[in-house]
């Protein structure tokens, strides 16, 4: 939009008293040489002036505003962005005056926005406070061993249960052979609540416990005699006699041909599966094709080839080896 063409402001909207009202603000003078640029609008309070603003700024949901130059036609708004408002609206969103005494402080724009932000954020803080209030009087209660509600209170019934005559810590001891009650872990709590529950009552689980640690500190008594026989390995010596065999057994290393140690070579650093392969489709096959590389073999070849392999394949020494 050229404002220098501007003429007139046509306010529309169905929902107000101003719908088709021209407001011819900038009139030329002289056949057009030139225009007055400054033009006031006034009124008293509630005869639509703010509706008017707000339709000019374009930021009403009820009005909007065509702008139309002297020739009455409708300019394009492409610099909206150069319209400003100074309205009600304008000073109670952009600006704030906090004021005190002589201390009066203006703020516009960003300030303004800021401070809303703090005003907030103190809101938020007050709220939080109260929260945070209310959380450590609770807090006061679960640390509080008498209270119903502490953890601390069940934790210390279970420590006093664990260290009974005939609790957990006395019964550790037993088994150790210590001299003193075991001391109760920390996580010992947690342990117990992970235990699966038993169906077993607890006369029945002690009288268990306490048979078990009778044999126990029977087998550790060093005074106690072994009553049962011990029985005489008789089959280690005939086993010990049948491994030296094996072991003193040498088994002749073959002489190999120029293919066969070529294998050899191929086996040690490739393995043996892809000729043990070889060796199952060489006998099996009865045309003359070779199911790896297709080329024409002969039946003396696929011979020869699995003769060699026997030879590296040697089926005495895999028995020996297992």
């Amino acid at each position: 939009m050229n404002f220098k063409d501007l003429n007139k402001i046509i306010v529309m909207g169905e929902s107000n008293q101003f719908n088709g009202v021209t407001l011819e603000l900038f009139k030329k003078v002289k056949d057009g040489i030139k225009s007055h640029r400054i033009c006031n609008v006034y009124g008293k309070n509630g005869t639509g002036k703010t509706t008017i603003s707000k339709a000019i700024s374009i930021k009403s949901n009820e009005s909007t505003a065509k702008f139309d130059n002297f020739e009455g036609i409708e300019l394009v708004q492409e610099e909206n962005h150069r319209v400003y408002v100074y309205n009600e609206e304008f000073i109670d969103g952009s600006i704030k005056i906090n004021s005190a005494g002589i201390k009066t402080i203006v703020m516009f724009g960003k300030q303004k926005d800021l401070d809303d932000k703090i005003i907030m954020l103190k809101e938020e803080q007050k709220i939080k406070l109260k929260e945070l209030e209310q959380k450590n009087q609770e807090l006061v209660k679960y640390n509080d061993e008498k209270n119903l509600l502490s953890p601390l209170k069940y934790q210390k019934q279970i420590s006093n249960i664990l260290k009974d005559k005939d609790g957990w810590a006395n019964r550790d001891k037993d088994i150790k052979g210590n001299v003193r009650a075991t001391t109760i872990p920390n996580n010992i709590c947690t342990d117990i609540a992970n235990i699966k529950e038993e169906n077993t009552r607890e006369q029945a689980l002690r009288g268990k416990f306490d048979t078990l640690l009778g044999i126990y500190n029977k087998i550790d008594d060093k005074s106690t005699e072994i009553t049962t026989e011990l029985i005489k390995l008789n089959s280690f010596e005939m086993l010990h006699e049948e491994i030296e065999q094996l072991l003193r057994k040498k088994i002749d290393e073959p002489e190999l041909t120029g293919r066969e140690n070529k294998i050899l070579t191929k086996i040690q650093d490739e393995g043996i599966k892809f000729y043990e392969d070889v060796k199952l489709e060489f006998s099996s096959i009865r045309d003359d094709i070779c199911p790896y590389c297709l080329q024409k073999v002969s039946i003396s070849y696929k011979e020869e080839l699995i003769k060699s392999i026997n030879n590296l394949l040697n089926e005495e020494v895999e028995r020996h080896k297992d």
